[in-house]
């Protein structure tokens, strides 16, 4: 289920020591003489969708099966800490001891908690990842714990914009491997896309979707209030402050510089944020980075 977030104005994003061995991983680039570029197309589950990512290597290639389980690794350790379904998940083993006193948890997820509460203190309450249960204003977080320092929730639920994080980091990985221009989708629901002029044949995207030029990498998401699924509607998302039924669509765009590298997750987890956000209260404000995509 996912809930609205907002703005964050500087990304906390020290890479962990789980983050590292993603983004060090050799990927093996050659040059071939015969063709101009050298494209691929990856999908996979996770997350409780499927991913597509096509990225195109500009004459050279990369050892695509190794690329493909770096992603699906990548996406795993979202669910391994964040999953409100597997019992296993980081989130899920804490929630069962209960968020009194100081709670231990990895850097990974504290960063990502760190994240929420500013989205909760940016949106006046509109994103809350304790569900209404807690008080995230009177959250402590340290370097290797968090203490609710008064109403500790029932449960958090990250759904709002963890998978516009996880986006972010698959194109932070093609990145680094030294990919031209790539396409993340997950689930439709979140792309990230970055596409240099000289690609603009391998990449069915218009010029709408380049509104700040193609010098930048895009973080889209997409949300709806109301989803269906096997013929019945269900409310998606929901207003922690009041019990109502709303339908609401939104489409947000933010638009990051290939050298803030290290910003790309928060990017990615703040279009999610306002897509989501705005169902909620679509009087909120963007921030600079940030645009509706009316065309839609």
């Amino acid at each position: 289920m996912k809930y609205g977030i907002l703005f964050l104005i500087i990304f906390l994003a020290c890479e962990t020591s789980d983050e590292k061995k993603f983004f060090s991983h050799p990927l093996s680039f050659f040059v071939l003489d015969e063709q101009e570029n050298s494209c691929e197309e990856i999908i996979f589950q996770g997350m409780g969708t499927f991913w597509r990512v096509f990225y195109c290597a500009d004459k050279k290639s990369v050892q695509k099966e190794l690329l493909e389980s770096s992603f699906i690794e990548l996406v795993s350790s979202y669910d391994e800490a964040f999953s409100t379904w597997s019992d296993e998940s980081e989130l899920k083993k804490l929630e069962k001891n209960g968020f009194f006193g100081k709670v231990t948890s990895s850097a990974f997820f504290l960063k990502v908690l760190k994240i929420a509460k500013n989205y909760f203190e940016l949106t006046s309450g509109v994103f809350d990842v304790t569900l209404g249960t807690g008080d995230l204003k009177e959250l402590k977080i340290d370097k290797d714990f968090f203490c609710f320092l008064k109403y500790p929730p029932l449960k958090l639920d990250f759904n709002g914009f963890v998978k516009g994080f996880a986006a972010a980091s698959i194109a932070k990985l093609l990145e680094k491997s030294g990919i031209k221009a790539f396409y993340v989708n997950a689930g439709n629901g979140n792309l990230v896309y970055k596409v240099p002029l000289q690609f603009e044949k391998q990449f069915f995207l218009g010029e709408s979707f380049f509104q700040e030029g193609r010098d930048k990498v895009y973080f889209l998401s997409k949300s709806s209030s109301v989803q269906s699924h096997k013929g019945k509607t269900h409310q998606h998302i929901q207003d922690t402050r009041e019990a109502r039924a709303f339908y609401k669509e939104a489409q947000v765009i933010c638009v990051g510089k290939i050298s803030d590298l290290e910003g790309w997750e928060w990017l990615g987890g703040l279009s999610d944020a306002f897509s989501t956000a705005l169902t909620i209260k679509d009087s909120l404000v963007l921030p600079e980075v940030c645009f509706l995509n009316l065309k839609y």
